[in-house]
């Protein structure tokens, strides 16, 4: 379902080493692993895979779920592992690429997070902003701890910056889900983010 929705690389020849189009990044045919900085941006955890689907799996073909977005194509960009927690760092090395991938001539809109990061980065804040500069929106996801995001301000969904959308999650009857983290002042909107199927 979601093969034929991924991003490619024109410039880039899989798996010899090279950087073959010279923007600073070896072997990156789909995207970038800022855990491993390499190009193998093959999901072991499973979370971005659910996420991918939901946003852009294949329509029309008696398999799966149907994404929401129907014409898309996905830049796989990967910060952690089931072992490994997000940093600022990683997301920021992401956010640097998805930059310079825009600058190149990719017409990326929005870039996913769905992740949290604990520690306060100004480092951070400037990478969200610097995105916002050259037009690329950010999805924050709240967050799933039930936390009051104006007393535990996490990156990025308590982020203030105008291109930083954060999401709640609802439920089947457009309540909050259990599990979401809040806040009047940080979260913008809600979405389905209970019980949906993602494969």
């Amino acid at each position: 379902d979601l093969a034929g929705r991924l991003w490619v690389n024109p410039g880039e020849i899989a798996s010899n080493g090279l950087d073959d189009d010279g923007n600073g990044y070896v072997d990156d045919v789909h995207g970038w692993n800022a855990r491993d900085h390499n190009g193998n941006v093959n999901d072991t955890h499973g979370h971005g895979t659910a996420v991918a689907g939901i946003a852009g799996a294949a329509t029309d073909n008696a398999l799966g779920i149907a994404g929401v977005c129907w014409d898309v194509r996905l830049m796989a960009l990967m910060h952690s592992g089931p072992d490994v927690l997000p940093t600022a760092s990683s997301v920021i090395e992401l956010i640097d690429y998805a930059i310079t991938q825009k600058e190149r001539g990719v017409d990326i809109v929005a870039l996913n997070m769905s992740l949290l990061v604990v520690d306060f980065s100004q480092a951070f804040e400037d990478a969200l902003a610097a995105a916002g500069n050259v037009g690329i929106l950010v999805a924050a996801a709240a967050g799933n701890s039930n936390l009051h995001l104006e007393v535990m301000p996490l990156q990025p969904a308590a982020s203030d910056l105008p291109n930083v959308i954060t999401v709640a999650a609802t439920d089947r009857f457009d309540n909050r889900a259990d599990f979401s983290n809040f806040g009047r002042f940080t979260v913008d909107v809600a979405a389905p983010g209970k019980e949906v199927p993602t494969s």
